[in-house]
């Protein structure tokens, strides 16, 4: 995850997350930040108080769970998931990374 500052531009760190992030969120209060990973199928949470904004916790979460919506009143953030079939053969019409499995989309809650 890079860090920049949104009046200059600069970089000022670049935080270990895991695979295949899908967007960030934002806690103001305790000054943390939260990284949602489908492909390693984690969050990771970076503190955000110190410059070099270190992860300092990577909790499993569910493989593909990775768009992400935070709730800053109770501290909590859901997730929603699908599952997806194997990918088909090559078709124009398809997706390549298969059809969606009926019956396979949960929402994930995580909290303090």
């Amino acid at each position: 995850m890079t860090v920049t500052d949104a009046k200059t531009g600069k970089l000022l760190a670049t935080a270990a997350i895991g695979e295949g992030p899908d967007g960030a969120e934002w806690d103001a209060a305790h000054k943390l930040a939260f990284s949602p990973n489908g492909g390693s199928g984690t969050l990771t949470v970076i503190d955000a108080g110190p410059l070099r904004y270190p992860a300092i916790e990577e909790l499993p979460t569910q493989h593909g769970a990775r768009t992400m919506a935070y709730d800053a009143a109770p501290t909590a953030s859901t997730w929603s998931r699908l599952s997806l079939g194997p990918p088909p053969r090559r078709q124009p019409t398809i997706p390549p990374a298969g059809r969606l499995c009926p019956g396979s989309f949960v929402v994930l809650v995580v909290g303090r």
